[in-house]
């Protein structure tokens, strides 16, 4: 199999592109993202806005969360009561 269709070399080159995302990111506040979100609910300012409302009550449903980064969304699909499992190639965080 040729390097570059070598999956193994792929998922390395991501991991290595979204770790060098969560390093950019040390200064990113999950709690200050997800206020925003929050906030905009039922004024359709944004586009995740309406995404989220199409969800409806969520209460009680499983969620997963791929490629959850770090973890925005997740946090609110738990807030909202959602049982969450979030999963990312990445496992940096830009606290590490």
């Amino acid at each position: 199999m040729a390097a570059e269709h070598d999956p193994t070399n792929r998922w390395a080159s991501e991991r290595a592109f979204f770790d060098a995302q969560a390093l950019a990111a040390a200064d990113f506040n999950l709690a200050k993202v997800a206020e925003r979100y929050e906030r905009a609910m039922g004024h359709a300012l944004y586009p995740l806005e309406v995404a989220y409302e199409s969800l409806g009550d969520i209460r009680g449903k499983r969620v997963l969360d791929v490629g959850c980064g770090l973890g925005e969304h997740s946090l609110l699909f738990a807030k909202w009561g959602a049982q969450v499992t979030g999963v990312d190639i990445s496992w940096r965080h830009p606290s590490s």
